[in-house]
């Protein structure tokens, strides 16, 4: 009998290593790109850069979140995207008397800009007690100036012994770094009770 004649296996040809570098992904195994966050904004920021400005990286009472725009027209740059304002509140209800703008008896609400820039500044106060017709307003002060009936939030009593509604108010403003903004009060007849709860907020619009 004949012998079956078999073919032998074939052997597939091992293909050879590349011989270029594989691409290797840099995340993980580089750090995430993180924003500038401290007491002061860079010093020399490029177009886009973002950054955020607090008054203590460790006990922050505001945070403020900015992008820099190169192409703008403004002085101001850095033009704010968000966060938490500052702002300054007190208790106490006080008493003022008279018709020039003085300090409360604790004087207050109060604040001092970080950066020149553009800021909204706003300021009032919970409830404020009269006698009839009774007219207080509460203004800022800046750097110790004499404020001004068109920056004032204002209410009217209508009744003797009623609480009108507190005065509340709001501007925007440009304003130098290191300004200290203090509110002040004044009063028609009188006297006013301001408060409880006296505020000032500032929340800037750009800075420099």
């Amino acid at each position: 009998m004949a012998r079956r004649r078999t073919t032998p296996p074939v052997v597939e040809p091992v293909a050879s290593p590349p011989t270029s570098t594989p691409w290797v992904p840099l995340w993980p195994l580089s750090p995430p790109p993180t924003l500038a966050y401290g007491t002061s904004l860079p010093a020399s920021p490029v177009d886009g850069q973002e950054a955020i400005l607090v008054d203590s990286v460790t006990a922050p009472t505001y945070q403020w979140r900015f992008r820099y725009n190169a192409a703008s027209t403004s002085p101001y740059k850095w033009e704010y995207i968000g966060g938490a304002p500052m702002r300054h509140e007190m208790a106490a209800s006080q008493s003022i008397s008279g018709s020039a703008y003085v300090n409360a008896p604790t004087p207050g609400p109060t604040l001092v800009v970080p950066l020149a820039g553009e800021y909204l500044v706003e300021y009032g106060a919970r409830g404020a007690g009269y006698g009839q017709n009774d007219v207080g307003w509460m203004s800022p002060s800046f750097n110790g100036g004499t404020p001004i009936d068109s920056d004032a939030a204002h209410c009217r009593s209508y009744a003797a012994g009623g609480d009108g509604n507190g005065p509340h108010g709001g501007k925007t403003f440009t304003l130098a770094a290191a300004v200290n903004i203090t509110m002040r009060y004044r009063c028609f007849a009188g006297p006013v009770t301001f408060g409880p709860d006296r505020y000032l907020s500032l929340t800037p619009r750009r800075v420099s």
